[in-house]
């Protein structure tokens, strides 16, 4: 029976980036609208007002809107930092065939509870809804085959596949697809019979 075992030491840090995943995640047609906003607010002010007034305040604020993309993000990052006053826990798991424990608490959270699998450089995030997720740093993971096992046992288990966070670097047709209406039925929640 393959277990294994990791941490994650919570911080300002961390926070910040769970926040940031989430949101580019979950809440991608809002950044894609507000990117769109802000190009076009840019080109109409350069190009198609003719005022000077106007076309310097319309790049303005396309160009405070282009860098305040993340603000509902760090707005949930930064209420969070404040509940923790300070006092940021370490949380251990530790993931079996039949679940996974967070700090050893019952009951297990089962796999079939999980909705996205994420992966960036440092970091695996298994979200349980829109709202509430799990971050697990790869560099603690333990284990037979190390975070190679664990993101195995997670895909087979969960039958979801790894994604990365979409970003506007890395975004595709794809993502518009999936946003709209054609889902791939291994990016979100499965039907349940």
């Amino acid at each position: 029976m393959k277990v294994y075992t990791a941490h994650i030491q919570q911080s300002r840090e961390t926070v910040r980036r769970y926040s940031e995943v989430q949101f580019n995640v979950f809440h991608t047609k809002v950044k894609l609208a507000g990117v769109s906003l802000s190009v076009l607010l840019v080109l109409l002010g350069a190009f198609a007002v003719k005022a000077e007034a106007l076309s310097l305040l319309m790049i303005f604020l396309g160009c405070v809107l282009f860098t305040n993309l993340n603000a509902p993000a760090n707005f949930t990052a930064n209420r969070v930092i404040a509940l923790f006053q300070g006092k940021f826990p370490t949380l251990h798991y530790r993931f079996s065939p039949e679940g996974m424990w967070i700090d050893g608490k019952e009951p297990a959270v089962k796999y079939n509870k999980i909705i996205r699998l994420v992966e960036d450089d440092e970091y695996l995030y298994l979200f349980q809804s829109p709202q509430y997720g799990s971050m697990i740093k790869k560099s603690t993971v333990c284990g037979d085959e190390g975070i190679y096992g664990l993101r195995d046992l997670l895909a087979q288990k969960t039958g979801l596949k790894w994604t990365r966070p979409p970003t506007i670097l890395n975004f595709k047709l794809r993502n518009l697809r999936d946003m709209f209406g054609g889902s791939d039925k291994d990016s979100g929640p499965r039907l349940r019979g």
